[in-house]
């Protein structure tokens, strides 16, 4: 049976109302809410924190303020965060089942976009949305601090360091 992440602890959230973020598609905010605001403030050039489920989900995002002039902050289509945690927890999954490979984090620039991957406990994935031009080696102390608050949050026992990966494409 999956623990429910949008409120793990059974407390009503202490935040005061917000305003909706019409780039949350509807999404209620959730324990986990702040965490990935915060995140996403974080880091420079950063379009959204996205907290991925094991099945590949979406459970939560946040997008950084500065972005909020534009109605998609950024990224180019309404869907491309859910599409993005979808296709990077794959990615997480396929990594995980080599048995000699372990990892903290991924780092993944492609043409027009980058990406940041930290897996968590419970097969559930921190994913950072990033421009291209972002410097995404200087994101990793920010995503363990941001999983280790996730982590916590959640009530998860944390997971053992291991290598950083970086992959750069042309394409």
């Amino acid at each position: 049976m999956k623990k429910n992440l949008i409120n793990p602890r059974g407390t009503e959230s202490s935040e005061p109302p917000q305003q909706a973020d019409p780039r949350r598609r509807g999404r209620s905010r959730t324990a986990f809410t702040p965490l990935l605001e915060a995140l996403a403030a974080s880091v420079g050039h950063a379009l959204a924190a996205l907290l991925v489920d094991d099945e590949g989900e979406l459970v939560d995002c946040a997008f950084p303020v500065q972005n909020l002039e534009s109605p998609i902050g950024g990224v180019t289509s309404e869907d491309e965060p859910a599409v993005a945690a979808a296709y990077w927890q794959l990615v997480c999954r396929a990594l995980k089942a080599q048995p000699t490979l372990r990892f903290r984090s991924l780092h993944i620039t492609t043409e027009h976009r980058s990406y940041a991957v930290t897996p968590l406990p419970m097969d559930y994935a921190l994913v950072l949305l990033l421009n291209k031009s972002a410097d995404i080696a200087h994101t990793d102390h920010e995503l363990a601090k941001a999983a280790r608050a996730i982590a916590l949050e959640a009530a998860w026992t944390s997971h053992p360091p291991s290598l950083n990966t970086h992959v750069k494409t042309d394409t």
